[in-house]
């Protein structure tokens, strides 16, 4: 089990941020949320202010896909990139 804890991403989304170790964040957003450029925009906000704030990459991925990246944040340019190699699938 781990600690959970809610938080509203923006006015129309919120994240559910698991701590199950004391170096790893596992957050997801709930698939009932809005979609569309908004909700994608305020994840990416997210992401990059969790980046900032504690001055490590942060990644974006599927559920259960781990091992395959969508997005992340990289500390070194301070911006959201997309993940070479990925497919899309």
């Amino acid at each position: 089990m781990g600690i959970l804890l809610r938080i509203r991403v923006a006015p129309e989304l919120s994240a559910h941020v698991r701590f199950f170790r004391t170096d790893e964040i596992e957050v997801d957003v709930s698939p009932e949320e809005p979609r569309g450029q908004s909700a994608l925009d305020a994840v990416c906000r997210f992401l990059r202010a969790v980046g900032r704030r504690l001055g490590k990459p942060v990644v974006l991925t599927l559920e259960n896909a781990r091992d395959r990246p969508l997005i992340g944040y990289d500390v070194a340019t301070d911006r959201l990139v997309r993940i070479a190699g990925h497919s899309g699938q």
